[in-house]
């Protein structure tokens, strides 16, 4: 997947869901199989929704039918992702209810409790970035048909739907920590896994407030996608997710720091442990989603200054010469999407259109120069998330 390989990928998915009959998981299965399930469901989803092709499309120059029914095609695909990741949403969080009823969901020790409610508000996640694709396609279906009356409400249904799905995911994660059971290491580990989850639902629920994929075509061209007209609530609301996943991929990185302070105290020899290190380096890349979205808010509120201090941050946070990233191509795309935002800020600027004509080559040098591996190029925005 990271690699871009995804139709290999998706042969491991089927692989992994071939151990299990689906109906036998559903009727008999346990909650260790239903979770296994759940989670190669998303595997699979995720999977094929990689291998749709918005590189191709972007690069399309057939007819207007051809075109339409590419975009007819790549919609299927992303509708019978979304199905398939819904139903792993849904199964999820059934046996999560189900499990609220149970004594041993509050024995000392047991982790499916908390591993189901991760698993529900990850999926959920995946859900909405299936959702939201589906919005955008319906969006270049209109742009080249001309027939935007009808599709707009669509559209924006299409939205609503995946914030409204991301908003669940957040709802489930509530409920980490509320029967008990898991203590010490093990409640650490699951509200840390929690906030970090948190801080992506926040992420995307903001970005898609902003309207940053508007234009599903354009990052082959590096053109700043078209902003959606904003009102000053849904400014405020996506200022308020963005500025929350900050806050918690802030904690998650301190509290790592602090405990890899301690683990190289204890060894003279050592800088901390290596699960420590790989935890503050991929919350580094998320926080640099978190910041560029926080930046993006302050710039369309009139606060260019502070708009372009962030987005620098952002930048640093982004920057594999600086930081080895665990993220893989989410952060290189976010890196992308950044120089993007920053070439609209200069836009908006007196005496800055040089530099937003730098940007915007340096977004575009994200794919020209092979920073993004082949599989990745061309895919929206969103699909950092």
């Amino acid at each position: 997947f990271n690699s871009g390989l995804f139709n290999s990928a998706i042969s491991n998915a089927e692989q992994l869901l071939d151990e299990t009959v689906v109906s036998e998981v559903e009727s008999h299965g346990g909650v260790e199989d239903k979770l296994r399930h759940g989670m190669a469901l998303n595997a699979l989803a995720l999977s094929r929704l990689g291998a749709v092709d918005f590189i191709g499309m972007a690069h399309s120059s057939s007819t207007e039918g051809a075109r339409v029914q590419l975009l007819e095609d790549m919609l299927t695909e992303v509708e019978e992702c979304r199905d398939i990741v819904m139903t792993a949403t849904g199964m999820l969080r059934t046996v999560a209810a189900e499990y609220d009823d149970r004594e041993e969901c509050t024995s000392p020790g047991t982790t499916n409790y908390s591993a189901l409610i991760l698993a529900s508000a990850a999926s959920s996640n995946n859900a909405g970035i299936a959702q939201l694709l589906r919005a955008l396609l319906l969006e270049q279906k209109a742009a080249a048909t001309s027939a935007t009356h009808d599709t707009d409400a669509d559209v924006g249904v299409a939205v609503d739907d995946a914030i409204s799905t991301w908003t669940e995911g957040l709802a489930q994660l509530d409920r980490i920590g509320m029967r008990g059971g898991e203590s010490g290491e093990a409640a650490a580990v699951a509200a840390e896994a929690a906030d970090g989850i948190r801080a992506r639902l926040h992420c995307n629920i903001a970005a898609a407030l902003l309207g940053v994929d508007a234009d599903v075509g354009a990052a082959e061209t590096a053109e700043r996608p078209k902003s959606k007209k904003l009102t000053e609530d849904d400014l405020k609301t996506a200022s308020e997710h963005a500025s929350k996943a900050l806050t918690l991929c802030d904690g998650i990185i301190n509290d790592a720091a602090a405990a890899a302070a301690v683990t190289a105290a204890a060894d003279a020899d050592g800088d901390g442990s290596s699960s420590e290190q790989q935890l503050r380096e991929a919350m580094r890349s998320l926080s640099g989603r978190a910041l560029h979205l926080v930046a993006d808010c302050y710039g369309r509120a009139g606060s260019a200054v502070t708009a372009e201090g962030l987005l620098q941050s952002a930048l640093e946070l982004l920057d594999d010469d600086r930081y080895e990233t665990m993220a893989g191509p989410l952060a290189l795309l976010e890196r992308r999407e950044v120089y993007r935002t920053y070439a609209a800020l200069m836009d908006n600027w007196d005496r800055r259109s040089r530099d937003a004509d730098k940007m915007r080559e340096k977004a575009k040098e994200m794919e020209d120069m092979n920073m993004v591996v082949d599989g990745w190029k061309g895919k929206p925005g969103i699909y950092s998330g």
